[in-house]
């Protein structure tokens, strides 16, 4: 509260929401909303949120107004090495698109406000050294889909659809 008292702690929950007791608040109170813990993947937002609660005197009801507060996932730097199976020579020119995925249901992701599809890179190619670095990817799980083997190769099918997770515990 405008007094620095503690009035809540809450947990938003699968939708990434919180519903919040009117009844603590006074009308035309101006209050402040901090998060104190974050996901793992997600750094943690610990900038204050004011708001004034408002009543209409003519409805008698509370004016909900949601607030919107977005959370930046840690990131980790990802190397993708492509290699010859039989020398281990590194391969150029390997064509792959890394897409992010729901671990649970291994459906694509999509902007939850544009609806387009979440990828990390889309039809990345190796370099002279077999690699492509993505110095700071989004924790979560992807999927890799290798589109276009280098020259002289076929795609390695065991690479189509594998898919990995980049968490705090990734090398």
């Amino acid at each position: 509260d405008e007094e620095g008292n503690l009035l809540l702690k809450s947990v938003t929950d699968k939708n990434g929401e919180a519903s919040i007791p009117v009844d603590l608040f006074e009308n035309g109170k101006t209050y402040t909303y901090t998060e104190v813990e974050a996901p793992d993947i997600y750094e943690l937002n610990t900038e204050p949120h004011e708001f004034v609660a408002s009543y209409d005197e003519e409805t008698y009801e509370w004016i909900g107004e949601k607030i919107e507060v977005e959370n930046t996932r840690k990131t980790r730097e990802v190397i993708v090495r492509k290699v010859d199976a039989e020398t281990g020579e590194p391969l150029q020119g390997c064509v792959f698109t890394i897409a992010m995925i729901d671990p649970e249901t291994g459906e694509q992701k999509v902007n939850a406000k544009t609806g387009e599809p979440i990828y990390l890179v889309e039809n990345a190619v190796t370099d002279e050294n077999g690699e492509y670095v993505i110095p700071e990817a989004p924790m979560g799980t992807y999927k890799f889909t290798e589109i276009k083997a280098p020259e002289g190769y076929e795609m390695d099918e065991d690479l189509t659809g594998l898919v990995f997770t980049i968490d705090n515990n990734s090398p």
